[in-house]
């Protein structure tokens, strides 16, 4: 991320002055759901390495070969020691999809620049290998997202056919809630006008209560659950058969209370500056 949203040294900078530089809090994120050694990493670095062939963030990297997105990692995980070492390659297709406006500002741009893909992953650290159906967007705006948003709801799903499905369901602060949804194959990239039911997910641990598109939701594996986000494996029934959504629900009313801000700091690391925990520990003691 060039302008880690989700960082608290990121927000507080921004709360206490305009113009702050997003390149100076930049990270690559990664989150492995392995059963035998779940791992995340998101270390946050100042000053990213850019050039029109090759984006690298600390020692982790990204880089375009023809119709491949590689992407070599190597990162420290939190909040328990550990690396995550490899190469991630993407395979992209040929599809060019243009971006799309969240807001009826256009402050905000989303692009799904790769909804129907396929990607193989090979790690050293952990020792792990596999391929399968992948995924690759880019969300850019003009301001903050807790500015212009209250939350969203996403969710792709790959159906027996070969489509994919995409949902992109948004509440603007300042205008009625939006709803996106997309049907990609390997040769297009469509608006879907079919409507799919919107089913209100049990509420987390913390409180949220996810929303997602399918016409039946049966089981549900949570991947990350947090204050103020939650990513689920949702197993269902989409158009008449079963279906496995991978889908994210953002609370941006939750990310800016305190308490949060508080508690980020213990999933992130800091590269090239003071540490996050001590900043907000700080920030805490000095709002007393």
């Amino acid at each position: 991320m060039l302008g880690n949203v989700f960082s608290p040294a990121y927000y507080a900078a921004r709360k206490r002055k305009r113009g702050v530089a997003a390149l100076d809090h930049c990270t690559m994120n990664v989150a492995l759901y392995d059963r035998r050694s779940p791992r995340w990493a998101l270390t946050e670095t100042a000053g990213p390495s850019l050039s029109p062939q090759e984006l690298r963030i600390g020692a982790s990297a990204m880089r375009v070969e023809g119709s491949t997105l590689v992407v070599t990692l190597d990162e420290n995980t939190s909040p328990f020691p550990g690396r995550i070492r490899g190469e991630v390659r993407v395979e992209l297709g040929s599809v060019e999809a243009q971006p799309i406006h969240l807001d009826r500002a256009q402050r905000h741009r989303w692009t799904p620049l790769a909804a129907h893909a396929r990607c193989e992953v090979t790690l050293t650290e952990p020792s792990l290998r596999f391929r399968g159906a992948a995924y690759l967007d880019s969300n850019a705006g003009d301001e903050p997202l807790e500015s212009a948003f209250s939350a969203w709801s996403w969710s792709r799903a790959t159906l027996s056919d070969g489509r994919t499905i995409v949902s992109y369901d948004v509440t603007p602060r300042h205008s009625e809630p939006g709803s996106i949804l997309l049907q990609a194959t390997p040769a297009s990239l469509l608006p879907l006008a079919a409507s799919i039911p919107c089913h209100i997910l049990p509420r987390t641990r913390f409180g949220i209560a996810p929303r997602v598109r399918m016409d039946t939701v049966g089981r549900i594996e949570t991947l990350e659950d947090t204050p103020f986000y939650a990513r689920s494996r949702v197993h269902g029934r989409l158009f008449g058969e079963p279906a496995v959504a991978v889908h994210e629900e953002l609370c941006l009313d939750r990310f800016q209370k305190q308490w949060v801000q508080f508690l980020l700091p213990f999933r992130m690391r800091r590269g090239r500056a003071p540490g996050l925990l001590g900043a907000s520990l700080r920030r805490l003691w000095g709002s007393r």
